[in-house]
């Protein structure tokens, strides 16, 4: 099953998507952040009202670093699923292509008498702005000669990922200065290596895997919310799911080995012959002859025997562990 790339408006490859995801498994590789949209906060109660609004503890963060979020409603389902980042004069929302107006409208209509303004930014204060991610990310952003503001640490079930940004505003350097220097150290890397590393790192995306009726404690996003930074929208539900009960379904990683087909998102997961859940992405692997597949599936199913439902008759497919 191959994701349009289209949905993330990344090309598909640069060099070669086999070469690329090589580069993610074995050392680093670079995208370009072009791709997702930007809403800019500012107002002296940003921080505060950011804090409460969004998952994660926005007051935690310093000028200069970022942190993965949801943005919940009051059930805990997602509105989106972003970068917060402190950029000490306002805070800058990353989030998925198609998802910034609805997150506009959602934290805007929760502004009552705060100095808070939230607005849709159609310049971006970056000049460039690239995700480093792989097996060796760390080690190749300490070798960048960068500054403190230009490098925002990450870590998610991808590993430890690097914001690389240069500002609009900073002078000298060539237009593509730091794609350059990224270069050097990476390799730059198209949505399909992306695709197949983040399904094998158990990640899921947002418009692909998850959207607005996921909860993010089903999708074992606890990257993207904190439950002992105080009141926040939606926290309830997460605290529940978390500490008193479980979510009815489970995003999980699956796998069919020595079949390579073509499985469509949405295609039914069987236990027996019961419906147990349903597949949100996947990817065929050369080298381990197997099909690695997101997926989610409920909750009374998850230790059960699992299988799929083709053409050619009904395979088994294994629950792999997620990746930390």
């Amino acid at each position: 099953m191959e994701v349009p790339s289209d949905i993330y408006n990344l090309p598909g490859e640069f060099s070669g998507s086999r070469e690329e995801y090589l580069a993610l498994k074995e050392g680093a590789g670079f995208l370009p952040l072009s791709c997702l949209e930007q809403s800019k906060i500012t107002g002296g109660d940003r921080t505060r009202f950011l804090h409460s609004m969004l998952a994660q503890d926005i007051k935690s963060l310093k000028p200069f670093q970022a942190a993965f979020s949801s943005a919940t409603d009051n059930k805990g389902k997602m509105v989106s699923h972003l970068i917060a980042m402190n950029l000490d004069d306002c805070f800058l929302l990353l989030c998925a292509p198609g998802t910034g107006e609805r997150l506009k409208i959602h934290l805007n209509k929760h502004i009552i008498s705060d100095d808070v303004v939230v607005e849709r930014t159609e310049e971006s204060p970056f000049a460039e702005a690239f995700l480093l991610l792989g097996a060796k990310a760390g080690e190749r952003a300490a070798s960048l000669n960068i500054e403190d503001r230009n490098l925002f640490h990450l870590k998610n079930s991808l590993g430890d990922l690097f914001l690389i940004i240069r500002y609009a505003g900073d002078a000298g350097g060539e237009p593509h200065k730091l794609e350059d220097d990224l270069s050097k150290i990476a390799v730059k890397t198209g949505f399909r290596a992306f695709d197949r590393f983040r399904i094998e790192s158990g990640f899921p995306l947002f418009g692909i895997d998850i959207g607005t009726e996921t909860v993010p404690v089903e999708a074992g996003l606890s990257c993207s919310y904190s439950l002992t930074k105080g009141c926040f929208l939606g926290q309830e539900t997460i605290a529940m799911m978390t500490h008193r009960g479980h979510p009815a379904k489970k995003l999980v990683k699956l796998a069919l080995e020595d079949k390579e087909f073509d499985i469509q998102r949405g295609h039914p997961v069987f236990c027996g012959e019961e419906e147990a859940g349903y597949i949100t992405s996947g990817v065929f692997s050369p080298e381990t002859r197997a099909v690695t597949m997101l997926g989610f599936i409920r909750w009374r199913f998850l230790d059960g025997e699992l299988s799929v439902k083709l053409e050619e008759g009904i395979f088994k497919i294994k629950r792999l562990n997620m990746t930390k």
